[in-house]
């Protein structure tokens, strides 16, 4: 898991980011016997393709878990009917000859998910899992254990190449940038653990991924050493492959100079860092980003 990013924090972002189809994102109180209320986020989902509408909710660290869980089991409908309310959604494609498709005429599925910043246990998974089949429904738990293993787990699409001196201007915002948004890449601080060998690991991560993305600077173009073998070897790669590898930033440097160290980047396609490292993960992302991990289907 990225440096800057907590558990609870990586559930939010698999709550935001993990499933693609039209949304609505609604959010409301809930109020326990006790008197406490919590603020809890909702997403009635439009899967056009499955003919099928499902709902997700983001469940706040609290002492029961359980007992929101369930009074959220007695309440898609009820976030269904207002998110139509919200908007109306058509979708219809320019492209093929086929009817207009209201979303609100799509079935409700039956299933919701549930996201937990905090984690449950064995026993609480059965109770909540228990009360959604009571009610004809079938619930996906997804808990801070389920995210980081999953984060962890995560094949990684793309090697970072960049000077050691880099990182804390631009190199380490980017790759946090990246990690929010589900992107997993190999970065040496990330990928790395202590004792392992640094050859051996670089050498995997290159085999690995799809993608290199080189952050040129004077650094970079300076250094003789460790990252001059990089380069060679992405180059070397991007060659084999029959190009489309090769992902250039170029962090304070001209055009001048990037032909000066190689010829072969300088005809390739670059983003700028002075864009911002929103912009630039953004751009990237475009070109890298996986599927989402929780699958693109509510019917699988």
């Amino acid at each position: 898991m990225a440096e800057g990013i907590g558990p609870a924090e990586l559930v939010r972002l698999y709550f935001a980011a993990s499933m693609p189809h039209t949304t609505r994102i609604l959010e409301f109180t809930v109020t326990r016997m006790s008197g406490e209320s919590f603020i809890v986020q909702s997403r009635v989902h439009d899967d056009v393709a499955a003919n099928a509408r499902y709902v997700s909710y983001l469940v706040p660290e609290v002492a029961d878990p359980v007992g929101i869980a369930v009074s959220l089991l007695d309440d898609p409908r009820t976030r269904i009917t207002e998110a139509d309310k919200l908007v109306q959604i058509v979708v219809g494609s320019s492209r093929i000859v086929s009817p207009l498709i209201d979303t609100s005429t799509l079935p409700f599925s039956g299933l919701v998910y549930l996201y937990f910043e905090g984690e449950l246990a064995p026993a609480q998974r059965r109770t909540i899992n228990g009360q959604a089949q009571a009610r004809g429904l079938r619930a996906e738990l997804r808990d801070r254990a389920d995210t980081q293993r999953l984060d962890s787990s995560a094949r990684k699409v793309a090697f970072v190449c960049h000077d050691s001196r880099d990182k804390d201007e631009f190199v380490r915002p980017l790759v946090i940038e990246l990690h929010r948004h589900l992107c997993s890449v190999w970065y040496d601080e990330f990928s790395l653990a202590v004792g392992d060998s640094l050859r051996e690991s670089i050498d995997q991560g290159l085999s690995e991924c799809d993608k290199c993305v080189v952050v040129l600077s004077h650094n970079f173009m300076s250094n003789p050493g460790w990252t001059k073998v990089e380069f060679n070897a992405i180059v070397g790669e991007h060659a084999r492959r029959g190009g489309k590898v090769i992902l250039p930033i170029w962090h304070g440097v001209t055009e001048a100079e990037v032909r000066d160290y190689s010829p072969l980047v300088v005809d390739l396609f670059a983003l700028r860092s002075s864009e911002g490292v929103e912009r630039v993960a953004e751009r990237l992302l475009r070109t890298i980003q996986p599927p989402s991990f929780f699958g693109a289907s509510p019917m699988r």
